[in-house]
């Protein structure tokens, strides 16, 4: 008797070898199975390492290898390089992240690749909260505009949460920028004056200051623009006797002054409209004093501004004469 073959079957005959082939392929290759991809460590402070642990398993039927592992920056530290996994074993990835001077979240990703076939990098992010030792008040030396005469500005540095700055010690990070504590105290804190000085070259001040102790670091930026050190020639104005109807003029020179955007201003003001002010050259100014002043002792103040500040004052001293 002859047994008839079905549709099904035929399907089964064609088909299911490959299938079979298939499935067991696709299980004897490694599979890779990780217990977190995010790990949140605990509140950390400035230079402190903090450590987590991920537990890798490989779910396949043949080896998992780790043939290489990256970090995003150097604060985190992976001690492995080379790793095989076998089938149904797991593996502990140990990993350090350093706090850096937060404060505020802190965040780092490691990256390791291997042979599984669909996905051969797998990426872990390292997360922590950064809590400052200390307060830093202000927190940026800002010194605007200044000029190339001395300057000197003040911040704070106040521990928190009870804690001891121990062994202070704050450093420049250019040699020239002048650094006094006063007041210091361990539970208390310090006063710490920057002086920037005489002389600073032209342009933007971009600078820091390092405040440390054995548990801690904290860079405290400096910041501002010097102008130039701007001075006259001569220093004041005296104009000497002059009849009140007559104008008289004196040419001053100007140095460190850009003379693009400065504007005048007299005071007291109701003597400004006896001036005329007129650049002659790059440097140069001549300042007018007009007739129809009053007699008597004159005494007034020039102030040249630029944008954000007065660069320069310069005294103005006559004695007006005339008839009656």
């Amino acid at each position: 008797m002859q047994r008839r073959i079905n549709k099904n079957q035929i399907v089964f005959l064609l088909f299911g070898p490959l299938f079979l082939y298939v499935i067991g392929a696709t299980l004897w290759q490694p599979r890779l199975y990780v217990n977190r991809h995010d790990s949140y460590l605990n509140i950390l402070h400035p230079g402190q390492v903090g450590k987590t642990t991920f537990i890798l398993t490989n779910y396949g039927l043949s080896n998992l290898a780790i043939d290489r592992v990256a970090s995003s920056c150097s604060c985190t530290t992976v001690p492995v390089d080379h790793v095989t996994i076998r089938p149904w074993q797991s593996f502990y990835l140990n990993a350090e992240m350093k706090a850096d001077d937060g404060p505020g979240e802190q965040q780092a990703s490691i990256v390791f690749y291997t042979n599984e076939p669909h996905k051969s990098a797998t990426t872990l992010t390292i997360r922590a909260l950064i809590d400052p030792i200390v307060s830093i008040i202000p927190s940026i030396v800002d010194f605007n505009i200044v000029t190339k005469l001395p300057s000197e500005q003040m911040f704070r540095i106040i521990p928190v949460f009870g804690r001891s700055l121990n062994n202070l010690l704050v450093q420049p990070l250019d040699s020239k920028v002048g650094i006094s504590i006063n007041g210091y105290n361990p539970e208390r804190g310090a006063l710490v004056t920057v002086n920037l000085p005489a002389n600073t070259p032209i342009g933007l001040i971009k600078s820091s200051i390092t405040v440390s102790t054995g548990d801690f670091k904290v860079s405290v930026p400096i910041v501002g623009q010097v102008i130039g050190g701007c001075h006259s020639d001569p220093n004041s104005i005296f104009l000497g006797l002059v009849d009140q109807n007559t104008s008289v003029t004196k040419e001053i020179s100007l140095f460190g002054i850009n003379k693009d955007g400065i504007t005048f201003n007299v005071q007291p003001p109701e003597m400004a409209r006896f001036f005329r002010f007129t650049w002659t050259h790059a440097n140069f100014l001549n300042v007018t004093l007009l007739n129809g002043v009053p007699k008597g002792r004159f005494e007034a103040t020039l102030s040249l501004n630029s944008e954000h500040s007065t660069v320069l004052q310069i005294p103005i001293y006559a004695v007006i004469v005339g008839e009656g």
